[in-house]
């Protein structure tokens, strides 16, 4: 049975949050003593969405109740926006359908304790601990790791292969559809689905340039490490894989790449796509294509 999650209204919350946070638009109970809620500026438009949870809340433990913030004139409620990717409302929804599992009570039929485990642990590896690195691939055992970021590695094998490994919850979401035709799926995945098993996607040394540079973008601190050598990367780009170049320069110079004028559009501002040639794959003679580096 579904367990559907009806509205509140907002006058039947057990809380006043509006001085705070403003007009309270939508409210939901989702779980017992944690609510979700969608608040309204005065001057915005747009809505700020919340977990907010009371201090006695039987489902949520004394661990993720730490990640809330107090409100300094609402004792007994903790709050987790949205907006913060690491402010632990993940782990409230975690924590709130693991306390509906153990009860035997129903839960939505499109969510799943495991998948919601899978996509919050890339952002709280101090809760979950770090994706495993994985020990099998289609190219062997992994013999030799670095790991470039949570979920995200960069192995030797057996058959003296180097690979990049990107766990799901990251390539399912940052990685190109170009890039994503080049991933190479272990047999059990095959088998019985990628989307379904959670699994890695692989990627050969010479078939990983352009998902390293989708991961690039926002993990900048590769580049600033040395670990990779951008330029080189770019190089490897032009030469192995052109016709991504060409098509990427393109996108950001007429403004097709350009997400935040997208996301404006998409929330109902009217704003002229911006264009430049700033974030193009260029090419630099002498920077070689060997762009990892142990």
């Amino acid at each position: 049975m579904e367990r559907m999650i009806e509205e509140i209204n907002p006058e039947d919350l057990p809380f006043d949050i509006e001085d705070e946070l403003g007009e309270v638009a939508l409210a939901r109970q989702p779980y017992p003593g944690a609510y979700f809620v969608t608040t309204r500026g005065i001057f915005d438009p747009k809505c700020d969405e919340y977990y907010i949870v009371l201090d006695n809340s039987p489902a949520i433990s004394q661990t993720v109740k730490k990640y809330g913030e107090a409100l300094p004139n609402h004792p007994g409620l903790l709050l987790y926006p949205f907006s913060s990717p690491r402010s632990g409302w993940r782990l409230v929804d975690y924590e709130g359908l693991k306390y509906l599992t153990q009860n035997h009570l129903p839960i939505p039929e499109d969510e799943s304790l495991r998948r919601t485990a899978i996509y919050s642990a890339e952002y709280h590896p101090e809760y979950f601990g770090p994706f495993p690195v994985p020990v099998l691939t289609p190219s062997g055992c992994t013999l030799r790791y670095k790991a470039l970021d949570n979920g995200i590695y960069w192995l030797e094998t057996e058959h003296c292969v180097q690979m990049l490994a990107v766990c799901y919850p990251i390539w399912s979401s940052e990685l190109a559809e170009y890039a994503l035709k080049f991933g190479q799926q272990m047999e059990y995945d095959r088998t019985h689905g990628i989307d379904n098993t959670f699994g890695y996607l692989f990627f050969s040394e010479h078939d990983s340039s352009v998902p390293i540079f989708n991961l690039l973008q926002s993990r900048r601190k590769w580049s600033e490490s040395g670990c990779i050598q951008e330029a080189a990367l770019m190089n490897a780009i032009w030469k192995d894989f052109p016709e991504y170049a060409a098509s990427h320069n393109l996108r950001e110079e007429t403004g097709a790449n350009d997400f935040l004028g997208h996301l404006l559009n998409f929330l109902g501002e009217d704003v002229e796509l911006k264009g430049s040639s700033e974030h193009n794959i260029t090419i630099s003679p002498g920077a070689g294509t060997k762009f990892f580096i142990w």
